[in-house]
């Protein structure tokens, strides 16, 4: 269905497209059909278009930003997101930062190290967003001990419980 919608959209009546919303998360069928047709966007239930598909999205066709899910993207995919689209650096910023979601503050801290008083989650960086810390900002890499993460850890500080039953 995907492939005969993405170049003949004028078939959608013959589809139930409704199917598409009862899918899980990281809803590929809409992220896709969105992309080259944003003319469905009324027929998609957005919360359904999460994570890496959510990032492909708003690449493409930014003016769904206000309809994604912001809270699963990873810090990576707002690297991306903003390398593309600029403009929803600035939607972001003009947000208070209480509603910035954790990931979207490990992406800001990485590229506007004048945030970094602010950020209240150091210890919740998990190793893959240190290591990006190390390449991109080395002195709060070490000055916030992220450099102490073990390889594919969650993050440093786990609960006291937790770290006993590994």
């Amino acid at each position: 269905m995907l492939d005969i919608l993405s170049y003949r959209p004028e078939l959608a009546p013959h589809f139930d497209l409704s199917e598409w919303n009862r899918l899980e998360e990281d809803n590929f069928y809409w992220s896709e059909l969105l992309m080259r047709h944003p003319e469905f966007e009324d027929k998609c239930d957005f919360s359904t278009i999460t994570g890496y598909v959510a990032r492909n999205l708003l690449i493409w066709q930014p003016q769904f930003f206000d309809k994604i899910r912001i809270d699963t993207l990873w810090p990576y995919h707002w690297t991306d997101i903003i390398r593309s689209q600029p403009q929803i650096e600035e939607i972001m910023k003009a947000k208070p930062h209480s509603e910035w979601p954790f990931n979207y503050w490990v992406h800001a801290v990485q590229f506007h190290p004048e945030l970094e008083a602010e950020f209240e989650g150091w210890d919740k960086i998990e190793w893959a967003d240190a290591e990006d810390f190390k390449r991109r900002q080395p002195e709060m890499y070490h000055r916030h001990h992220l450099d102490q993460i073990p390889e594919n850890d969650q993050s440093i500080n786990q609960p006291k419980d937790l770290q006993n039953e590994l």
